[in-house]
C-alpha cells in the first residue's frame, strides 16, 4: 500500500514514497517490512504494531520515484530507469528503460516475486526478481495514470476509461467508461479504484461465468488458466478438483469439435470424461444402449467432419487411440461400451487399404482376448449386418463361448449361404476349430458340413483330435462317407495299430469293395486298392479271412485267395494257387521259403516243398503246360534252398526218369541226411555234458552244511524258524 509521510516519525520525515512487504516471521509475530525511498537512498525498517525500526539503508544512484516490494526484492524506478535490488545481497540490476517525457513509471507487484513495468512505447513489461522477463509485454495504450493485476487481467486507468488486458493474447477484453480515476491498486483479491474524493470496488465477473463465456468463444487455455487460479477459498480440495475436471471436460468437447484431436484427447483424460459420452459423439460406432449425452451439447464428429474423408479418418483414429489408452482403467460401468466400441472401430477401419493388417491383427486380438468384455450381441449385429464380416462375427461369438452360433455361421460361409472375403479357406478353419471343440455333439453335427464337401478334409477332426471320441461313435457318424471311413480305418489299423479284428476285417472288406468295382467298371483304380488290399492281407493278423476269402474265390482274385489260405495256414490250398491259378512258379517257390523261414520247423519245411513237388508231378487233366510242370518239378529237385523227404521223393518219382537228373538231389539229400544225423549226436552230447554239470553242482550243494541259530533268518521269507 502507499503511505504518505507520518509527521509524528522524525525518522522517516521527507520520504519521496514508501511501500510495506510481506509479513516477517523473524520479528514479532505481527510485523510487515517497509520500504521507504529518500532523494538516493532506500530505507528498510520493520513495522510493527508498536514500533518502527529502522535496519538497513541502500545507496542508489538517482534519486527513487516508484518503487515495489516482495520479499527480499525490491523494484524501483528512477528517472530513467526500473532497477531490482536484492535486499540480502544488497546488488543492483537494471531491468527495463523507459522515456519520462511519454509516460510516468509505474511498478506493480503481480505475483510471486514478478513485478509489471511500464517500458518504452507504452509496453506493460512482467519480469522476476532475477531481472528476466516472465511474459510477453503488453501494449497499455496511451496517458496511463495507474495500473493493477488480478490474474489473468492487467487494469489500466487512462484519462475516461479503465481498459482490462489478458495476459494470454495480450488483447484488451473491456473498457469501462470512467473519469477522474486517481488509483488503482489490487488488496488481496479485491481491487480498489478511486478518484480525489471517492473509493470504489471493481468487482471481477465470477470465474465460472469468465470460463463459460471463454469456453463458448473457444479460448480453451485462457478458460484453464482462470479455472486454475481463480480464488475459490471456499471450497475443499475435492471441489476444486472437480470443477477443474468439469472445465477440462468441456474444454476437451470444445477441443473435438475444432478436430484438434491430441489436446482433446489430453482434455478428456485428465477431466475423467466419461468414455461412453465419448463414444455417443461418433454416431457410426455409438451405441443406444450405452449412449450418455455430454453436457454441454457437443455436435457429433460425422456432422462436424462432413464429407471430407480424411477429417473422418483422423477422428476415427483419434477415438481408437484415446479408448485403446483407457480402456484398462476406465470404470467398470464403462468397460463394456469402451470394448464394443474398440471391436466396431477396428473392424470399420480394417476395411480400409491403408494399415488394414495392422487394424485386422488388432481385431482378431481384442475378439480372442479372454479379457473382452464387449457387448456380443451389438458387434456381431454391426459386424455381421452392417459390415458383412461373418467370419469375425463367427469368430466372437466363438470366443466368448457361444460355440454352436459360430458354427453355424462357419457352416454358412462353407456351403455358400453366407459369403465373406475375410478368410479363403472355411473349411480347413472349421476342421481347427473341432478338433479343439469339446462338445462331441458340436462336433459331430459340424463335420457332416465338411465332409459333405471333402470327406478327406473332414475325417481329419476325428484323426487330429488330440482327445479322441469313441471309434464307435465315429464310425456311425461317417456311414454315408466311405472314403472318410476307409481313411479313420486305417487311422485306427496302421497308425494307431488298434487290435481290434472288426476294424481290421471293416477295413480289408472296403478295400476288397473298391477292387471289385473298379473291376465291374472297368476303370482304373486311382489309389490302388487291390496292392493296398494285398498288402493289408499279409501285414494284419486281426482280420478274419472266411468271409474274404468266399468272396475273392466268386470274384477270381486269386493272389489274395493264396494269401487268404496262407493267413488259414492251408498251405497246400495255396501253393494249389499259385501253379494252377497264376502260373507263377517263381511265387510257389518264394511261399514254400518264406513259411519256412518264419516257422523253422524241418518236418514242415519238408512237406511245404513236397507238396510243391507234388502238385507240380500231378498237373490238371488235359493241361497243355504238363511238360512244363515236369520241368519245374525237375529244378525244385535240383533248388540249394529246397528239402524234402529222400524216401518220399523217391517213391514219387516215375520210373522212367533218368539218373542223371536226380543225381544232385540225391547227393545233397544224403549229405543234408548225414549233416543232420552227426549234428543230432553233437546236441546229444552237449546235452549231456550239460546234465553232469547240473548233477555235480546239486552234490555239491546237498554235500554243504550250515549251522542254524535261534536269531537265523531265511532272506527270502524273513521268518524266524524257532517261532512256533
Amino acid at each position: 500500500m502507499c503511505l504518505n509521510p507520518n509527521p509524528q516519525r522524525a525518522a522517516a520525515q521527507s520520504d519521496s514514497s514508501a511501500v510495506s512487504g510481506s509479513q516477517s516471521e523473524v520479528a514479532e509475530a505481527l510485523s510487515a517490512h517497509l520500504c521507504v525511498a529518500k532523494k538516493k537512498q532506500l530505507q528498510l525498517y520493520t513495522l510493527s504494531e508498536e514500533t518502527l525500526t529502522h535496519d538497513k539503508d541502500f545507496n542508489v544512484k538517482d534519486a527513487p520515484i516508484a518503487i515495489a516490494m516482495e520479499g527480499d526484492t525490491i523494484c524501483y524506478a528512477t528517472s530513467t530507469h526500473y532497477n531490482i535490488l536484492n535486499v540480502s545481497t544488497g546488488s543492483h540490476q537494471e531491468v527495463a528503460a523507459y522515456s519520462p517525457k511519454a509516460s510516468l513509471p509505474l511498478i506493480k507487484l503481480v505475483q510471486g516475486c514478478e513485478f509489471l513495468v511500464t517500458g518504452p512505447s507504452n509496453l506493460g513489461i512482467f519480469v522476476s526478481g532475477a531481472g528476466a522477463a516472465t511474459k510477453p509485454p503488453i501494449h497499455l495504450g496511451e496517458d496511463v495514470t495507474s495500473c493493477s493485476y488480478h490474474h489473468p487481467y492487467v487494469l489500466c486507468i487512462n484519462k475516461d476509461s479503465i481498459i482490462v488486458y489478458s495476459i494470454f493474447d495480450r488483447k484488451p477484453k473491456q473498457t469501462i467508461s470512467f473519469s477522474r480515476g486517481a488509483c488503482l491498486d489490487n488488496f488481496e483479491g479485491s481491487v480498489l479504484l478511486c478518484t480525489q474524493d471517492i473509493i470504489f470496488t471493481l468487482h471481477p465477473v465470477s470465474w465460472n461465468k469468465q470460463v463459460t463465456d471463454l469456453l463458448k468463444q473457444k479460448k480453451v487455455s485462457e478458460a484453464l488458466e482462470i479455472a486454475k487460479s481463480a480464488h475459490k477459498a471456499n471450497l475443499t480440495p475435492q471441489e476444486k478438483r472437480d470443477i477443474i475436471a468439469q472445465v477440462k471436460q468441456q474444454a476437451g468437447f470444445i477441443q473435438l469439435t475444432e478436430l484438434n484431436f491430441s489436446e482433446a484427447g489430453q482434455h478428456l483424460e485428465e477431466g475423467h470424461a466419461d468414455t461412453r459420452a465419448v463414444i455417443s459423439l461418433f454416431s457410426v460406432v455409438a451405441s443406444k444402449k450405452y449412449f450418455v449425452k455430454d453436457p454441454f451439447d457437443t455436435p457429433t464428429l460425422e456432422s462436424v467432419c462432413g464429407g471430407n474423408p480424411e477429417m473422418r479418418k483422423n477422428a476415427y483414429q483419434f477415438l481408437t487411440n484415446y479408448l485403446e489408452t483407457n480402456r484398462l482403467t476406465v470404470p467398470d460401468e464403462e468397460r463394456q461400451a469402451v470394448d464394443t466400441a474398440l471391436v466396431k472401430l477396428y473392424a470399420l477401419r480394417s476395411q480400409a487399404a491403408e494399415d488394414s493388417d495392422v487394424l485386422t491383427a488388432k481385431l482378431l486380438e481384442m475378439i480372442e482376448a479372454g479379457d473382452t468384455v464387449c457387448d456380443v450381441q451389438e458387434c456381431t449385429e454391426f459386424l455381421g449386418d452392417k459390415l458383412g464380416r461373418h467370419h469375425y462375427k463367427a469368430l466372437l461369438y466363438y470366443s466368448q463361448g457361444l460355440h454352436e452360433r459360430g458354427l453355424d455361421i462357419w457352416e454358412k460361409l462353407l456351403d455358400g449361404r453366407l459369403t465373406d472375403a475375410t478368410h479363403d479357406d472355411y473349411a480347413s478353419l472349421m476342421v481347427d476349430t473341432l478338433k479343439r471343440e469339446e462338445d462331441v455333439a458340436l462336433v459331430t453335427r459340424f463335420a457332416k458340413c465338411i465332409l459333405d464337401i471333402n470327406q478327406s478334409s473332414g475325417v481329419r477332426v476325428f484323426i487330429e483330435r488330440s482327445r479322441p471320441i469313441d471309434d464307435e461313435a465315429v464310425l456311425s457318424t461317417l456311414l454315408d462317407y466311405p472314403l472318410a471311413t476307409m481313411e479313420f480305418l486305417e487311422y485306427l489299423v496302421l497308425d494307431r495299430q488298434t487290435t481290434e479284428g472288426a476294424y481290421h476285417t471293416q477295413l480289408a472288406n472296403i478295400y476288397l469293395e473298391h477292387v471289385l468295382e473298379s473291376s465291374k467298371s472297368g476303370r482304373t483304380m486311382p489309389r490302388d486298392y487291390r496292392r493296398k488290399l494285398q498288402t493289408f492281407l499279409r501285414s494284419s493278423a486281426f482280420y478274419r479271412p472266411e468271409k474274404l476269402l468266399e468272396l475273392c474265390t466268386a470274384n477270381n482274385l486269386h493272389l489274395e485267395r493264396a494269401i487268404l489260405y496262407e493267413r488259414l495256414d492251408r498251405y497246400e490250398e495255396a501253393l494249389k494257387v499259385y501253379v494252377h491259378d497264376l502260373g507263377d512258379f517263381a511265387s510257389a517257390k518264394e511261399f514254400c521259403h518264406r513259411i519256412s523261414n518264419i516257422r523253422l520247423d524241418h518236418d514242415l519245411k519238408c512237406g511245404l516243398y513236397g507238396s510243391l513237388l507234388t502238385i507240380l508231378m500231378s498237373p490238371p487233366p488235359d493241361c497243355d503246360k504238363a511238360p512244363l510242370y515236369l520241368k519245374e518239378a525237375v529244378s525244385l529237385l535240383n533248388d540249394d534252398e529246397a528239402e524234402f523227404n529222400v524216401d518220399e521223393v523217391l517213391r514219387m518219382v516215375p520210373i522212367d526218369w533218368q539218373v542223371t537228373s536226380l543225381a544232385d538231389f540225391v547227393i545233397r539229400g544224403l549229405r543234408n541226411a548225414y549233416h543232420r544225423l552227426a549234428m543230432l549226436h553233437i546236441r546229444t552230447a552237449l546235452t549231456k555234458l550239460e546234465n553232469l554239470r547240473t548233477h555235480q553242482k546239486r552234490i555239491q550243494v546237498q554235500s554243504t552244511h550250515f549251522l542254524v541259530k535261534e536269531n537265523r533268518y531265511i532272506y527270502v521269507y524273513i521268518y524266524n524258524l524257532f517261532m512256533r
